[in-house]
């Protein structure tokens, strides 16, 4: 930054002094951080090299003293006479020196020494080059905290109506050197979210794994996002779930909601027809299932049972009678009907096989 020796004695550093994290922002806009003339290795003005061309503090910690040396040398092919200033901040200090003659080729160096505050600090050192003058910028700041989220996206899948509670897992990194509090938001919701933990601190470089439980109470499919907040930024996970009603479905031409009807067309006894129908697990785990005989018309018992106790049974089989159907699977039962011909003593009321 180059003014004139006459323009010196109107010079005042510039200062963030907010009491809030949020100053690093209005430092970082105020600097232009971003701005590559900041990172320059080293700048040439008035016959002399300056590296590094800005003088930056980064990563520190609140309290601690942390020190740059700055390099002048004359790049010119004569003498040429130096000044450093001081910094006007009580948290910056240099060694200023009155003036010098310095030969073509040489170098000197000069310490700046910051006491971390706070906030940052964006200021500069006043170098006299001959009758001109120079500000060497300096910029301080604290790194901000970095949460890195794995994975951002949850998909808890489908999950039974009533079933207990699911959990789902993501993880915290904070890959700065600071640390860093967090703490986390759940929006109104029918699934009864439960984050754990809800806050807490993440020292530098550390990973802290964050449980996601719902308890699904409701039908249907639900989007939901969990925000984690920190003073500088924040984060969202997001959360899909799709509940059904846990039930078994039967595929069949006559079948009507919770009722299938089956109609044998007449064959010889001797012969046998069967029918096939599906029954479809509508649930997001394994279901096992029984087939049941109905007797003496309010009574269930085991389709085996039945068919040893009454005759009405032994001309029908079912394959198979019992089993487990996987999340989403279809199980094909067959129904088979063998007619009999019964002896003259086994038909009418009487009969011991009769209901």
């Amino acid at each position: 930054m180059k003014k004139s020796i006459d323009d010196f004695w109107s010079y005042e550093s510039g200062s963030i002094n907010s009491e809030n994290d949020s100053s690093l922002t209005s430092l970082e806009n105020k600097v232009r951080l971003n701005d590559d003339s900041l990172h320059k290795e080293f700048e040439d003005v008035f016959g002399v090299r300056i590296k590094p061309a800005c003088v930056l503090f980064t990563k520190l910690f609140e309290g601690q003293t942390y020190r740059q040396s700055v390099n002048i040398q004359n790049i010119s092919s004569k003498n040429i006479t130096l000044r450093t200033f001081s910094v006007n901040s009580p948290y910056l200090q240099v060694n200023a020196t009155e003036k010098c003659i310095v030969a073509p080729g040489l170098t000197i160096k000069r310490v700046i020494i910051f006491r971390c505050t706070k906030a940052g600090i964006c200021s500069s050192l006043p170098l006299q080059i001959d009758d001109n003058l120079y500000e060497i910028p300096i910029v301080a700041y604290k790194d901000r905290p970095i949460l890195d989220v794995d994975p951002t996206r949850i998909n808890f899948g489908n999950v039974d109506l009533g079933s207990k509670s699911e959990k789902r897992t993501f993880t915290l990194h904070n890959k700065s050197v600071c640390a860093a509090k967090f703490w986390t938001d759940v929006g109104p919701n029918l699934l009864n979210v439960t984050v754990i933990p809800s806050e807490g601190r993440i020292h530098p470089s550390q990973k802290v794994t964050i449980q996601i439980f719902i308890t699904p109470l409701v039908t249907g499919e639900f989007f939901i996002e969990v925000g984690i907040i920190t003073k500088i930024c924040s984060s969202r996970v997001q959360v899909f779930v799709e509940v059904n009603k846990r039930e078994l479905k039967v595929f069949h031409p006559n079948s009507m909601g919770r009722f299938t009807l089956i109609d044998f067309k007449s064959t010889f006894c001797g012969c046998y027809r069967y029918e096939t129908i599906v029954v479809y697990n509508k649930a997001a785990t394994d279901t096992l299932f029984l087939v049941l005989a109905v007797v003496d018309r309010d009574m269930m018992i085991p389709i085996k049972e039945a068919q040893k106790k009454y005759m009405n049974f032994q001309i029908f089989d079912v394959d198979p009678k019992e089993g487990r159907i996987s999340p989403y699977e279809g199980r094909i039962i067959t129904i088979k009907f063998n007619p009999v011909m019964r002896k003259p003593n086994e038909l009418g009321w009487n009969s011991k096989h009769s209901e």
